[in-house]
């Protein structure tokens, strides 16, 4: 795991934007569900995710 991504994701739920976030299939992926009023808020979320896997699908 990439601690920037992991520091992203407690930075966003300790700011009430993370709904769920678990690990999936022994650690190869994971799925987060965010927050958000706008979808464009979600996608930002998102995008602004420091995770350096070019693989990751938002």
């Amino acid at each position: 795991m990439c601690p920037l991504h992991i520091e992203y994701l407690d930075e966003r739920d300790q700011k009430g934007k993370v709904f769920e976030s678990r690990l999936i299939a022994d650690s190869l992926g994971g799925l987060v569900v965010y927050i958000a009023v706008k979808f464009e808020e979600a996608h930002s979320l998102a995008e602004n995710d420091s995770h350096d896997d070019d693989n990751v699908q938002t």
